[in-house]
């Protein structure tokens, strides 16, 4: 994406590539605040190839292809080992405004791939890089073929094996992150409509979204790709990912059996893959964090995924890249203009860096440990939910307002600086009181009271549509006994508005 920008821009870019397009890659779910970054990328550089990731499974299908799957929602369901899924331990988030993408990374990357060399970009695929020198006036890149490039900037995407963070030892060892998970994965066909395998009281089918099966150390997704009409793609990415403390990797199963040893234990997840058959090698990664003592040097950026990563959950590793390149292009195409690299230019791409894989890092180590309870669970995915909807509706407002907006930006920001006001300290907050859980320090009811009490105190704002009748969001958020989250229902914001919990919640639902 970046070197579209540039080559876009006119810069002189040179794309190495250790495989070809099209390839297998992760990150295959977007949320809202990753479209619209996209759209405000469309806007800043005029790329209309941007602007067809901007505009969600439309512009896609209508510019890609029908091999990607459509999110409108972010379906959580909870499991017992043994037990039914019960209907009162799920969770739902979303809205009928905006449909977010399962995308199909193989045809997505090389669309943008292609974009770049029409741009004007060249590329070296199938080669690897085995060092890269810095100096004063550049870089050199040299290949394991002999092959020498003279660049100015470098831009590091190849992950956390990257050649340049070994030779330059930029990795964090041991890493700071607190969140210690493990993961399998592949793409699979003949994997059921969750719909076809429960009830279903909620407002949407658990097939449009992404499906997260949580459970008490760990959880499974399915992220369909024919989840429309029409859609020609019959695969769908599923994944295990583990806490590695609590069960440690294995070398005496294969990554399928291991799977398949999971999905047994749900009875509810069982029968979602009993058809289902991998097509293509099973994947088996023993440890996920990794991270960087630093982000922008020099005459270098690392990108999101070369920078760190923590898990896939809540799709966050898509995010913090396009987030990367967003402010990267800026302060990069001043310094090819005045031939100055100082790292000191560079370092609100950092901040933003260290700031969001600080707070990947804080939500997803809590999902973890309040997975062992559902009240405690439903307490803290709150403390996300609420800045995701939050901060999609004050992005929304700089996006059409601009300076106009009414939203003030967030200079002291954890996530975003279109996050709402206090949510750094709302994190925290919740941060501190799940560490306390997981240190044995509190049970897992005062914790979750503690969390309650918190949203309960919180003000804040979701406003997608000015609209009187979708009033309530803010009620709903706050209040444990409603599940079915997905604004712009009338029969739910109807409910809120009249301070009405889901009718097929049980009062006496167990935690």
């Amino acid at each position: 994406m970046a070197a579209t920008i540039l080559a876009h821009k006119g810069h002189s870019v040179l794309i190495i590539d250790g495989a070809a397009h099209p390839k297998f890659a992760i990150g295959e779910s977007t949320v809202p605040l990753t479209s619209q970054t996209f759209e405000h990328l469309a806007a800043q550089t005029g790329i209309p190839e941007l602007l067809t990731l901007a505009r969600g499974p439309q512009g896609i299908r209508e510019k890609i292809g029908t091999t990607c799957g459509i999110k409108r929602a972010f379906c959580f369901l909870y499991h017992r080992e043994g037990e039914e899924n019960r209907p009162e331990e799920n969770n739902l988030f979303g809205n009928v405004w905006r449909d977010e993408n399962h995308l199909y990374r193989q045809d997505v990357d090389t669309y943008i791939f292609r974009a770049a060399l029409r741009y004007g970009a060249d590329a070296l695929e199938n080669t690897r890089v085995s060092s890269v020198e810095l100096d004063d006036d550049g870089v050199t890149v040299s290949t394991v073929k002999g092959q020498r490039f003279r660049a100015r900037y470098l831009i590091d995407g190849s992950g956390p094996r990257s050649p340049f963070i070994k030779q330059h030892e930029l990795a964090e060892r041991p890493t700071s992150l607190r969140t210690n998970t493990r993961t399998i994965f592949t793409h699979m066909t003949d994997v059921k409509s969750y719909d076809d395998c429960v009830d279903n009281p909620f407002s949407q089918p658990w097939s449009t979204g992404t499906n997260h099966h949580v459970f008490d150390g760990g959880w499974f997704w399915v992220i369909a790709f024919d989840n429309w009409e029409g859609a020609t793609n019959k695969v769908a990415s599923v994944g295990l990912t583990l806490d590695a403390d609590r069960y440690p990797p294995r070398d005496d199963v294969s990554p399928e059996e291991e799977f398949a040893e999971f999905v047994g234990k749900y009875p509810s997840i069982a029968r979602q893959f009993e058809d289902a058959r991998a097509v293509r090698p099973w994947i088996r990664a023993p440890k996920i964090q990794h991270s960087s003592r630093q982000c922008v040097g020099d005459r270098y950026c690392l990108m999101a995924h070369s920078y760190g990563f923590v898990d896939p959950l809540y799709s966050i590793g898509l995010i913090m890249t396009v987030t990367a390149v967003s402010k990267l292009v800026d302060p990069l195409c001043k310094a090819l203009e005045t031939d100055e690299f100082a790292r000191e230019d560079f370092l609100d791409v950092e901040k933003a860096m260290v700031r969001r894989l600080r707070y990947a890092d804080m939500l997803i180590y809590g999902s973890y440990k309040s997975w062992s309870n559902y009240n405690l669970w439903n307490a803290w995915v709150r403390l996300w939910a609420i800045g995701l909807h939050a901060l999609e509706s004050i992005f929304a407002s700089h996006l059409m307002m601009g300076k106009y907006s009414k939203y003030e930006l967030v200079e002291d920001y954890i996530t975003s600086e279109y996050e709402p006001q206090g949510y750094k300290a709302l994190i925290e907050a919740g941060y501190a009181s799940i560490s306390a859980y997981a240190d044995g320090t509190i049970d897992a009811d005062a914790c979750a009271k503690q969390l309650w009490k918190l949203i309960e105190d919180y003000d804040f704002e979701v406003r997608l549509r000015p609209e009187p009748e979708f009033d309530g969001v803010e009620w709903a958020m706050r209040t444990p006994d409603v599940h079915d989250l997905f604004l712009g229902v009338p029969e739910n914001h109807e409910r809120w508005r009249k301070e009405q919990v889901d009718p097929w919640i049980p009062s006496d639902t167990p935690a």
